[in-house]
C-alpha cells in the first residue's frame, strides 16, 4: 500500500509538470529525463513515456486540434501511459514473484477456448483485438 501511495504521489508530482507547456525552446532542451513513477524497485521515466508516446502523439498532431485540445488529448494520452507502465511492471513483478510461466501450448488453448466461447473467428478476434489497442 506505501508503494502504492509514493507511485500516485510521483506520478501526480511528475505529470503536473508535464502538462505545462515549456516556455522555450531552451527549457525544453533542459528537462532530458526525469523518474515519473517508482514501481518497487522498478522505475518509470520521462524517456519511457515519451518513447512510448511518440507514434500517437504524431497521430493527435495529425488531427490538426486547436492546440488547447491537442495539449489536453497528449496530457491525457501521458497519464494513460503511465497509468498502463504501472500497471505493467506490477504484473510483470507479481510474474516473477510467483515464477509464473506460460507456453505457447497454453496461449494458443486459451485463445481457441475464448473462440468458442464467444462463437468468433480468427478475422472477427483480430478485430476485436484492433479496436481495443
Amino acid at each position: 500500500m506505501k508503494s502504492m501511495l509514493m507511485i500516485l504521489l510521483l506520478g501526480a508530482l511528475a505529470l503536473g509538470g508535464l502538462v505545462v507547456p515549456p516556455q522555450d525552446a531552451a527549457a525544453e532542451a533542459a528537462v532530458v529525463d526525469r523518474i515519473l513513477a517508482v514501481v518497487n524497485e522498478d522505475v518509470i521515466t520521462l524517456y519511457d513515456i515519451e518513447t512510448l508516446m511518440r507514434p500517437l502523439s504524431q497521430n493527435i498532431k495529425a488531427q490538426r486540434l486547436p492546440p488547447e485540445r491537442e495539449m489536453q488529448a497528449v496530457a491525457k494520452l501521458r497519464d494513460e501511459m503511465l497509468n498502463n507502465l504501472i500497471d505493467t511492471k506490477l504484473t510483470e513483478q507479481e510474474v516473477k514473484r510467483y515464477n509464473i510461466t506460460i507456453n505457447e501450448e497454453e496461449v494458443e488453448n486459451y485463445i481457441r477456448q475464448l473462440k468458442q466461447r464467444r462463437s468468433i473467428t480468427d478475422e472477427q478476434l483480430r478485430a476485436l483485438l484492433r479496436n481495443r489497442a
